[in-house]
């Protein structure tokens, strides 16, 4: 009876030192590597800014219409005036300050931000989380016990960074991937502010997408201000 009771005893503070080694996802967000960790927050800024054109997004990823790039697009660009650091000129034909007359909009700007939607996944890995279920190292032992069911939610997307003039140019290029399992805690870094998901995204409000779009902008918006060169900052 002795022995079935330490055999007891150790199964409990094995589960309880599981518990004790998972950090919940209400404490703190994952580093990147995990799914996505918001970004820095960008130093306020008052100098001189840069010219893009932001055309609209490319959709690759499966199942996915150009709404959702329309919506995308509609958000980053939000959160680029909002970093008071950009002007963005529509690829169209605009009016020249100096001369009064129309001019392709690549002879006013600088840079050419080209973003593609590689991935775009609402419901990425379902089943349990927890022990035995798929959660991976943010589940607590108690929520695999229980079967809570798991959603997370993945979005990736490619951007470059071209100069305007010289399109085949191409500054900077990176892969930018966000993941998110809940809706809780607050993105600190988030551009956006209260800015509300544009009408072709509306459906993913207040679900772990939502949360997911908002780590990946923020961090596309960290990537285009730390690599864009100073001589583009002229206006």
């Amino acid at each position: 009876m002795k022995k079935i009771f330490l055999l007891l005893g150790g199964i409990l503070l094995s589960i309880n030192l599981a518990g004790c080694l998972t950090v919940p996802s209400w404490m703190k967000f994952p580093r990147p590597q995990d799914s996505g960790a918001p970004a820095e927050i960008l130093p306020s800024y008052s100098g001189p800014k840069v010219r893009i054109i932001l055309p609209d997004f490319a959709v690759t990823s499966a199942k996915v219409g150009s709404a959702v790039g329309t919506g995308l697009r509609q958000m980053l660009a939000a959160a680029l005036l909002n970093c008071k650091r950009f002007y963005i000129i529509e690829p169209q034909l605009e009016k020249s300050e100096k001369q009064g007359v129309k001019v392709p909009a690549r002879q006013e700007a600088g840079l050419i931000i080209n973003v593609t939607v590689t991935d775009f996944q609402p419901q990425a890995s379902g089943g349990s989380a927890g022990m035995g279920g798929g959660g991976g190292m943010r589940s607590g032992a108690l929520g695999g016990l229980s079967g809570r069911p798991s959603n997370k939610a993945h979005i990736g997307l490619e951007v470059r960074i071209a100069d305007a003039l010289t399109t085949e140019r191409i500054l900077s290029a990176h892969k930018v991937q966000a993941q998110a399992a809940d809706i809780s805690g607050n993105i600190m870094a988030d551009p956006l502010g209260d800015w509300p998901l544009p009408g072709s995204l509306s459906a993913y409000g207040r679900t772990p997408m939502e949360k997911a779009i908002r780590l990946c902008l923020s961090e596309t918006v960290r990537y285009l201000a730390q690599n864009i060169p100073e001589d583009y900052y002229k206006y």
